[in-house]
């Protein structure tokens, strides 16, 4: 289950209930239909994936997630995936990281991401800070 992936505690309903429709089998089809979508399998497995929007021309893809098993940390499949989101982006990405996503964080910035701003993720009356990164045109 690709919630792994957060370093925040799950233990709010409200959190629970967002990444329920997060990964909902009707919003997977819907991004699969409306973004483009980057998969790593192992074998008969998904072990990974990357979702970019479509953005107007001339602009920047958001990366809007890119989620990995934990045990495929550390293997190079997130580097394989950000490369080729990047790749496919050729004005370049900006993605948006959890300011307490360290891990995430040391990841984009060894990838040679650079922070260029910030903003907010609500759920419900709490705001979570959140890095903006930003690669450069591929």
């Amino acid at each position: 289950m690709f919630y792994l992936c957060f370093e925040i505690p799950i233990h709010r309903d409200s959190f629970l209930d967002f990444l329920t429709e997060e990964f909902s089998d009707a919003n997977l089809q819907k991004r699969i239909r409306t973004e483009q979508v980057l998969v790593v399998e192992s074998g008969e497995h998904i072990c990974g994936y990357a979702v970019l929007d479509r953005p107007e021309k001339g602009k920047k893809s958001e990366l809007i997630t890119l989620y990995l098993l934990p045990e495929f940390h550390g293997k190079g499949v997130g580097k394989t995936l950000l490369d080729e989101a990047i790749k496919q982006s050729p004005q370049g990405i900006w993605l948006s990281c959890y300011e307490g996503n360290q891990k995430a964080l040391n990841f984009y910035k060894r990838q040679g991401m650079k922070v260029t701003g910030t903003r907010y993720f609500q759920l419900d009356e709490e705001k979570h800070l959140n890095w903006i990164l930003e690669s450069q045109p591929a």
